[in-house]
């Protein structure tokens, strides 16, 4: 079907950039590009991409938008037809696309470090995994993060973050409150997993603010006095 395979174009996209959205618009007005977001398409309709964590779209990025945009026309061409309004994850709201994302870089962390599960709390709350927590899972990671806030607190003065190793577990705090834990049933190597999961932390930096509620107070969204 045409439109299943511009949207399976779309989809690519977003797992190939790390969009939380791409989409296919057609605007009462011109975009024009706003930093590689909006690429024309012909005949009306643009490609639209909408990412997160991120001001202006990386070379790759927008080279992978540019590319998307000539098979979308290319899709056009064959089938004959125009292109339609197209979304390409319409059916899940923003917070889970942005925490299905953030699963996406825990299950290939726990892949490439031979984890058999890679999780991240924020504030002690389970944001993601990159598998079902088991019992387990849960009741240790509720530990291990006391003993990351006495080693974080052992560190006032030289680091605002930790990490914490052991035979079976490697956990690194990072951003605000957030630690990323991997779980192993086998021998690791430490330095492998810690660049890894230094590597996967400051993609996840990126997105978390992203799940934070809006402030519900006026004046802390209101602009600031001239």
């Amino acid at each position: 079907m045409y439109e299943d395979e511009l949207h399976a174009l779309l989809i690519e996209l977003c797992a190939t950039i790390g969009a939380a959205d791409a989409c296919i618009v057609r605007p009462d007005e011109p975009l024009g590009e706003r930093d590689g977001r909006a690429m024309p398409l012909g005949g009306g309709a643009y490609l639209c991409v909408h990412t997160v964590g991120a001001v202006r779209l990386t070379q790759t990025q927008a080279a992978a938008v540019e590319r998307t945009a000539r098979a979308l026309r290319a899709c056009a061409r064959r089938w004959e037809r125009e292109l339609p309004e197209l979304g390409g994850e319409p059916e899940l709201p923003m917070r889970e696309r942005i925490v299905g994302r953030i699963e996406a870089f825990l299950r290939a962390l726990a892949t490439s470090g031979g984890a058999i599960n890679a999780l991240v709390t924020v504030r002690g709350r389970l944001v993601g995994a990159a598998q079902p927590a088991a019992d387990l899972e849960l009741s240790r990671i509720e530990f291990l993060l006391r003993r990351m806030d006495a080693e974080v607190a052992r560190r006032v003065g030289e680091s605002s973050h930790a990490d914490l190793e052991g035979d079976d577990f490697f956990a690194v705090s990072f951003w605000y409150g957030a630690c990323l834990v991997l779980f192993f049933d086998e021998a690791y190597s430490v330095d492998f997993v810690r660049h890894r999961a230094r590597l996967v932390t400051r993609e996840l930096a990126a997105l978390l603010p992203e799940l934070d509620e809006p402030p519900h107070d006026p004046a802390r969204v209101a602009p600031i006095p001239e």
